[in-house]
């Protein structure tokens, strides 16, 4: 996936390996870096991406729509995995006008903005929503991904360190030094919300243009990618970071923002077919790692998710 910047899952690690376990509400997370709690939160997610929040409908008053996409293109089917889509997409030949809109936006959803594995299945309710564009605009879609992102930026770490040692066992410590593990959700966002907390990271490996757009990621130019060979693992951990993204009251007052409020705490069941709450190791176990090979990994060391939580004494918004 290209968004005009070059991700680094090595800053992206070493940014989850700071979490902390807080008391605060659950559909956040907060991380120590230098001597400070910083929060990432539903507002720092919706600054960043400039996706609209509100209160998510019931995902079954959708109702399937007769002889439509998903009738014409595969059948009916109860299940449509990424392949299927994709495959669709690279026919091109579509039956009604709108068609290759209505299925590009089911893929940028899921593959795109979720960031699921390949394996994962279309839910039905998609289908059935994309076939009134108006409806499809209108939807919450920030409240969605958060909701699904914080869950899988939470339990990113679930089995791994079991794993690791298990790997270890099998093949010797000289042959297994690393461990690999996939991030679900919008990981982009939380790789500009690093940028955007720590001042010093936006020096040594990006660029933010101060232009007024509806989004913090549209900002960011990110023309150097950090090996992680070079970099420590506790490099972000020291470094001065801002606690909190605080809008500007014009910020407030935008389409997109205005319901960042409504529907209270997002840390439910992440979103699934059913609606049924998902196992926290569903993503993290029997699954190829989409990361082999590259610097999202860690090796040896438990991740840091048991420091103590030092507050917060809050921060302006810095646009």
């Amino acid at each position: 996936m290209d968004w005009g910047m070059k991700f680094s899952g090595s800053i992206v690690h070493r940014l989850l390996l700071c979490e902390l376990h807080h008391d605060g509400p659950e559909d956040e997370i907060r991380f120590m870096l230098g001597p400070h709690s910083v929060r990432f939160s539903k507002v720092e997610f919706c600054l960043i991406t400039g996706l609209k929040f509100g209160v998510i409908p019931d995902m079954t008053r959708y109702e399937m729509v007769q002889n439509r996409i998903h009738e014409r293109y595969f059948s009916g089917v109860a299940e449509v995995d990424y392949e299927q889509l994709r495959a669709v997409l690279r026919i091109g030949i579509f039956e009604e006008q709108y068609d290759a809109v209505k299925l590009c936006l089911i893929y940028m959803l899921n593959w795109i903005l979720l960031e699921l594995d390949e394996r994962e299945k279309v839910p039905l309710w998609q289908f059935r929503i994309v076939e009134d564009l108006d409806a499809f605009d209108a939807f919450p879609w920030g409240a969605h991904v958060y909701r699904q992102s914080i869950f899988g930026f939470k339990h990113a770490f679930d089995g791994r360190r079991e794993q690791y040692e298990r790997r270890q066992h099998e093949k010797g410590t000289d042959v297994h030094t690393v461990e690999t593990y996939n991030i679900y959700g919008l990981a982009h966002a939380l790789l500009i919300f690093a940028y955007e907390v720590i001042p010093e990271l936006g020096t040594r490996f990006g660029t933010r243009r101060e232009i007024d757009l509806s989004s913090r990621m549209l900002k960011w130019e990110l023309n150097k990618q950090p090996r992680s060979d070079k970099l420590d693992k506790n490099f972000i951990a020291r470094m001065f970071a801002r606690t909190a993204l605080v809008p500007t009251v014009a910020k407030r007052v935008t389409r997109y923002y205005e319901g960042i409020y409504e529907g209270g705490s997002l840390y439910m069941a992440a979103d699934r077919h059913d609606g049924s709450v998902p196992n926290p190791l569903h993503h993290m176990t029997a699954r190829p790692s989409h990361t082999e090979g590259s610097d999202l990994e860690f090796g040896g060391g438990s991740p840091l998710r048991h420091r103590p939580d030092t507050g917060e004494d809050g921060c302006g918004d810095f646009l």
